[in-house]
């Protein structure tokens, strides 16, 4: 199931014409998002326009996944968010199936929406998951910890949490199967290893999901690829 993001598309920083939604959701505490008080079309003409836009899963260019991470970084109960940035992530099913799967399965249900890394290190960022059951032992080869921006997990793991690398750390390929790498917003992430010093910072997931795109787009940006390797064969 493809998840509609719901912040601007300029903060996801997708190719695509992500399906944002007419009403934007400020960053928040669950249950304390505000709404912005821009003003919305008729709702005639949306019932038009949703009708008219099919959503597809957004892709990349190799055909894998995307989702992003909607992260905030609180400093404390009054203060609230200090910062607010987006994570855009390509999965690689093919090297940890199950985890890649059950990654997109939590982000379609919403189970880590308001979801707390308990843990923040140099080298990487724990996401709880402590509630989300005992998952399958991966069996995957996965892909090396070589860079900061892997989204991984460990290889039997007695939760369902997710690891985010902050720093290359080639040691957690003996233990971890890295699954995904960061796409963009790469310059975020020394925000999160700077909260790991702050008793009083607190770094969530508040939404994730997998990106999408127009359908319309979709085939557009497969026939101009048909149309070029067609053109190369010629050439």
């Amino acid at each position: 199931c493809a998840v509609v993001p719901s912040v601007p598309c300029k903060d996801l920083s997708c190719n695509f014409a992500v399906g944002c939604a007419h009403m934007p959701v400020a960053f928040g505490r669950k249950g304390l998002a505000s709404h912005s008080t821009k003003k919305r079309a008729p709702v005639a003409q949306e019932e038009h326009q949703e009708q008219a836009r099919v959503i597809v899963p957004c892709q990349s260019l190799s055909g894998r996944p995307r989702i992003y991470f909607e992260i905030a970084i609180f400093r404390g109960a009054f203060f609230g968010v200090e910062h607010q940035f987006a994570l855009e992530f390509e999965l690689q099913p093919e090297a940890a199936p199950k985890a890649a799967r059950r990654l997109l399965e939590d982000c379609a249900a919403g189970r880590l929406s308001d979801r707390r890394f308990i843990q923040i290190t140099e080298t990487a960022a724990v996401l709880g998951g402590g509630d989300l059951g005992t998952p399958e032992a991966e069996l995957g080869k996965g892909l090396p910890h070589d860079r900061a921006g892997m989204l991984s997990v460990r290889r039997n793991a007695d939760d369902g949490g997710y690891i985010l690398t902050l720093r290359p750390a080639p040691r957690m390929d003996r233990a971890y199967t890295a699954f995904g790498r960061l796409l963009k917003g790469s310059s975020h992430l020394e925000l999160i290893t700077a909260a790991r010093d702050s008793e009083v910072r607190e770094v969530r997931v508040v939404r994730c999901g997998e990106l999408v795109q127009p359908a319309s787009e979709s085939r557009s940006r497969s026939l101009s690829r048909s149309r070029s390797r067609c053109g190369s064969r010629r050439n």
